[in-house]
């Protein structure tokens, strides 16, 4: 349809575990110990009757024991970026209270880039032209067994019409600043020092919509500017013809009639034919 739009909402999920430290069985965790510290991230128990495992165990093993023959393994470092893999994969990185997070720091950006990337196929990369809007947004489950499932929603992002804005954490592994919230038993980040994150803008060659099909308005624009956001629609010709065709009114069960046929090609029906019917 000439006058559609087209409305696409992404959401990547990348998922962690996380363990209150209370079994002895969680003290020890990749050969180190825990014991004093409130949670391990990183480190899953599905059930009282099985020992806890390294959760996502993709991305602990791309951190832990980073296998080139893999290719899970080489995707997940491929989007967390070399400079980070280096640096998780030598640095055990705790919240202020002692807990390991450096898996969930992992998780979170690989979500990030995952959102990027959609995000860049889906408007520089031309996938949407002029009349689609797209939304995405990052963020690691995090695995809990006792509690309810928890959500660490990471950034968000938006394209449309040749601009694409992000808002969020961001992919940086050394200016992740984690703190335990002791309230909800959850780490929360600060990014680069900031527990607000400014909305980013960048630009891209939009693909347009053929000439004489309408655009939908910016939704980044005040919808009060009148001059700003032109709601009037442009028709193709076929556009056009096909309203003229409606004005008169057509008597939908009498088409159904006509066209009802099976196994033949639907031919046009004129109005005329349509009022003999």
């Amino acid at each position: 349809n000439p006058e559609s739009c087209v409305l696409v909402n992404i959401d990547v999920c990348t998922h962690c575990g996380h363990l209150d430290i209370g079994e002895d069985s969680a003290a020890q965790f990749q050969g180190k110990n825990y014991e004093g510290v409130s949670t391990i991230y990183g480190l899953a128990q599905e059930s009282m009757f099985r020992d806890p495992r390294p959760c996502c165990g993709a991305i602990v093993g791309m951190l832990t024991n980073f296998n080139l023959g893999n290719p899970v393994h080489v995707r997940l470092r491929n989007d967390l970026g070399e400079a980070n893999w280096n640096y998780l994969s030598k640095n055990d990185v705790l919240a202020d209270d002692g807990s390991p997070v450096r898996f969930l720091i992992a998780a979170a950006i690989i979500a990030i880039q995952g959102m990027r990337n959609t995000i860049d196929a889906l408007g520089p990369g031309g996938e949407l032209d002029s009349r689609g809007i797209g939304h995405m947004t990052a963020q690691v489950q995090v695995n809990n067994l006792e509690n309810k499932e928890t959500i660490l929603y990471c950034a968000r992002s938006t394209v449309f019409n040749g601009e694409i804005r992000e808002q969020g954490l961001g992919t940086d592994a050394t200016k992740y600043t984690p703190i335990m919230d002791t309230k909800t038993g959850m780490v929360k980040f600060l990014y680069d020092g900031k527990a607000e994150f400014p909305v980013s803008t960048r630009s891209y060659a939009c693909v347009k919509a053929e000439e004489g099909v309408s655009v939908p308005p910016s939704p980044f624009v005040n919808r009060g500017d009148e001059e700003a956001v032109d709601v009037k629609m442009r028709l193709s010709k076929k556009g056009q013809a096909r309203r003229a065709s409606m004005e008169g009114g057509i008597d939908m069960a009498a088409l159904g009639e006509v066209l009802k046929t099976k196994g033949q090609p639907l031919q046009k029906v004129s109005q005329q034919e349509l009022s003999a019917n």
